[in-house]
């Protein structure tokens, strides 16, 4: 089995699943009811949202906010700096240079707002 490795002052909300493989580095915070997939990697001072889904092989750089009811696909890489909105949608394998609004749907390298949810 892979271990998880969670580092300092990362903050858990009840409820949160963190599964096999995942990394989550200093001062990280995730809310409720989040899903933290496998092998995920959540940088440093980042926050994810509660009832968010990271689907597995999700990677967020540091310092991005993914907000509350925001699902990311498979192998979505999120650039440093990056908020997604809250309930947006970001497609499989995107790689996210810019923000996404809330309720907006994103794919591609680079991603770009294909609409709304």
């Amino acid at each position: 089995m892979k271990s998880r490795g969670i580092w300092w002052r990362a903050t858990l909300c009840a409820c949160v699943l963190v599964a096999a493989g995942c990394h989550l580095t200093t001062n990280v915070e995730v809310g409720a009811h989040t899903h933290v997939n496998v092998a995920c990697s959540v940088h440093h001072d980042t926050v994810v949202g509660e009832l968010v889904t990271l689907s597995p092989g999700v990677l967020l750089n540091g310092d991005v906010v993914v907000e509350d009811h925001a699902w990311l696909g498979p192998g979505v890489i999120v650039g440093r700096g990056v908020r997604i909105g809250r309930g947006a949608v970001v497609g499989a394998g995107a790689v996210v240079l810019h923000d996404v609004p809330a309720g907006a749907r994103a794919h591609g390298v680079p991603a770009r707002i294909q609409g709304a949810r």
